[in-house]
């Protein structure tokens, strides 16, 4: 083969059969394990040099023999480029002296990797060793990844600090991962210092230059403070060699944001992180020198961690967020990333600004679009294309995302297919879906984009190999017809070797044998793709016996263009659905002002306690229901319209978008109450 470019397409031959190939013996209650088909053989490696994450960072110049367990390739020979060199790395935007944001500037590979050198000699000398514990409590910006470098070439183990956590979780991963030194935003500096139980965190070191308040702070408190500039100048006056960590030692610890009681220390040792580098280097992203990748899903997060491990092995360019999420989609038009990464939140954002924007135009402007929407979808569907269309109407949502993105991943929940197609047909560009977790650093498998088929995640990584198990009192079985299902199994070189201080649940979800018990739902299609059809955790019982699956029932509601979020409450004790949902207010707004002139559009509050407001969305959600064909206990019997949005900072989300149930069942517990009461006394006849 010539490159791994030659491996990742995706030939007719693969894609018209079975995308998997079944493995190992067959057992009662279990599907056989699949494996990419391309890859019989699970790989550990990019290459036979890169064996840890110091590797990927550091990789020189010379020839390296691409490992592949293709059997009808051989391997080959090629040259990667010197890490150390002037191309461009780690890029944000300037603020200009009127708060705007400029254009994108650039730290290229050789200055990080000198500041790298310096972060880490400067760790060293403040006292930190091979192996301790450090946080990194901040957003993602070039500082994020330059201070991961650092502790990598002295084999200190970065804990990332969700940037939205509230002090009980900072506190709790602090003092369970033993951090004694955490390097943040000075903006987080404050949260810092109002920590009380914190003995061991003995060293701050800020980002940027705190405010005079906060240095006051600081120096009556026992904290040992440096910015990061002095930081590197410690290390560049106490130069000391690198002294990497080996293959299986620990390279990180994250903590799952969790949506029930203390976040999870996920163990991840550098060969899971090399081996989720190689499995998407190879299958199926492609990602080459000349990419540039959008950086604004937490660092935190094993998947964007991930993706930004591998856009540096393939010496592309990663640029950051403004660091305010309405933002950015103006960040990316000034970007022009190659590709795209989202959870299906921002999809529906994407979908609804675009309708939005089309039906605040002239009538000529919605009908042209309307017209070359459906004309476009059609072609879709039957395997042609449109260009005339998509010169004359969709060039312009194109240059949107900056013109230049070949294909968007989406991930973290299921994606609606009508998004899918949406995006598809507006931004002229493939729709994938992946799926995976913290525990195998975010990704298990990745759909093709030759593969126009939607509503599945692909076929695994060449890393990663995959089972489904029976759960019968959910009525999922391996011996399904035509399509196997079952609980989503995982094992493979990526896969996480335990909790962190948590023999139990580690015991609970990764068994002696190497497999991690996902608490997903699966289902192996013809083509040997793998759908996410459910979930285990997010299943509960009303009282007349019936079982609701309260994620895909949020999923369809929030098809309703005047629903940004929705929360679905039901129990054992009662036989019908109640709610909790956010309006899309840009929507509200102007459908208000036109249908309802007598009310003040602008009062979101005030929209949000309308009886107006609460029979729209009402209506909408019958439609929502009809059109997906829901049961009448899937139904919202009654709805309470909540004028503030679910987000990290007041709790209700986690910091990859989804909902924290038992949070959100806190909160609104009393509302729960009152919906129940309301509604039982309006229909007797129901209860």
């Amino acid at each position: 083969m010539a490159d791994h470019m030659s491996i990742i397409k995706g030939d007719k031959e693969f894609l018209s059969g079975s995308q998997t190939i079944e493995v190992g013996e067959t057992t009662p209650g279990e599907t056989r394990a699949r494996r990419n088909k391309k890859f019989p053989d699970l790989i550990s490696q990019p290459d036979e040099n890169t064996k840890t994450l110091y590797d990927v960072y550091q990789l020189k110049i010379g020839r390296i023999r691409i490992l592949t367990s293709i059997k009808q390739h051989s391997s080959s020979t090629l040259y990667r480029k010197n890490k150390n060199s002037d191309k461009q790395f780690l890029g944000i935007r300037a603020v200009n002296p009127d708060k705007t944001r400029g254009p994108y500037g650039w730290i290229t590979y050789k200055e990080a990797s000198n500041r790298a050198v310096n972060i880490g000699a400067g760790l060293v000398h403040l006292g930190i060793q091979k192996g301790d514990r450090i946080g990194i409590f901040s957003i993602n910006r070039p500082e994020w990844i330059l201070s991961d470098m650092g502790a990598v070439n002295h084999g200190m183990v970065p804990v990332a600090l969700y940037a939205t956590l509230g002090p009980n979780a900072i506190e709790f991963i602090i003092n369970h991962a033993d951090i004694k030194l955490v390097l943040c935003e000075a903006k987080n500096i404050d949260k810092m210092l109002q920590l009380t139980t914190t003995k061991g965190m003995t060293t701050i070191v800020s980002f940027d230059a705190p405010t005079e308040a906060v240095l006051n702070k600081l120096k009556e408190s026992s904290i040992q403070f440096y910015t990061l500039a002095q930081l590197e100048q410690l290390g560049a006056a106490h130069p000391t060699p690198a002294t990497p960590s080996g293959p299986e030692d620990i390279c990180t610890i994250l903590y799952t944001s969790g949506s029930t009681g203390n976040p999870k220390g996920v163990i991840l040792t550098n060969t899971n992180m090399v081996s989720e580098v190689a499995g998407a280097y190879f299958s199926p992203a492609g990602l080459t020198s000349e990419d540039v990748h959008m950086s604004y899903l937490p660092l935190a997060h094993s998947f964007e961690r991930a993706v930004a491990c591998m856009v540096c092995y393939v010496e592309a360019r990663i640029g950051f967020y403004s660091g305010v999420i309405p933002e950015l989609f103006n960040d990316i038009h000034v970007l022009k990333p190659t590709f795209l990464v989202g959870a299906p939140r921002v999809w529906q954002k994407l979908h609804d600004k675009t309708w939005l924007t089309v039906n605040s135009g002239s009538w000529l402007t919605k009908t042209l679009f309307n017209w070359g929407f459906s004309s476009k979808q059609s072609a879709l569907r039957q395997g042609s294309s449109t260009p005339i269309w998509d010169k004359i109407l969709f060039s312009k949502t194109q240059e949107k995302l900056g013109g230049r993105v070949k294909f968007i991943l989406s991930g973290s929940a299921p994606l609606d297919p009508k998004i899918a197609e949406f995006l598809i047909a507006c931004f002229c560009c493939p729709v994938v879906q992946g799926y995976g977790l913290t525990e195998n650093v975010g990704g298990a498998a990745v759909a093709y984009p030759e593969d126009q088929s939607i509503g599945h995640v692909g076929p695994p990584l060449a890393c990663t190999e995959v089972k489904l198990v029976d759960v019968p009192e959910m009525n999922y079985f391996s011996t399904d017809k035509p399509f196997p299902r079952g609980e989503v199994c995982l094992r493979g070189y990526n896969v996480f070797t335990g909790y962190y201080k948590d023999p139990e649940k580690t015991a609970e979800d990764l068994k002696k044998d190497g497999w991690f018990h996902t608490g997903d739902i699966g289902r192996w299609n013809a083509n040997g793709t793998l759908s996410i059809v459910d979930r285990k955790k997010n299943i509960f019982k009303l009282s007349q016996g019936e079982y609701v699956a309260a994620e895909y029932l949020e999923g369809i509601y929030v098809r309703s263009p005047l629903i940004s979020q929705a929360f679905v409450y039901g129990d054992s004790l009662n036989s019908f659905l109640v709610g909790v949902v956010v309006p899309d207010f840009e929507v509200v707004e102007k459908m208000f002002g036109e249908k309802y002139p007598h009310m003040n559009a602008k009062d979101q509050k005030g929209l949000a306690a309308s009886k107006e407001l609460y029979k729209e969305i009402m209506d909408s959600f019958d439609a929502c229901a009809k059109e997906a064909n829901l049961q009448g206990f899937e139904k919202l019997k009654h709805i309470f319209v909540e004028a503030e949005a679910f987000t990290e900072e007041n709790g209700l989300l986690t910091p990859s978008f989804k909902p924290r149930r038992p949070q959100l069942k806190d909160r609104y517990q009393a509302t729960i109450g009152t919906l129940y009461d309301e509604f039982k006394r309006d229909h007797p006849e129901i209860v």
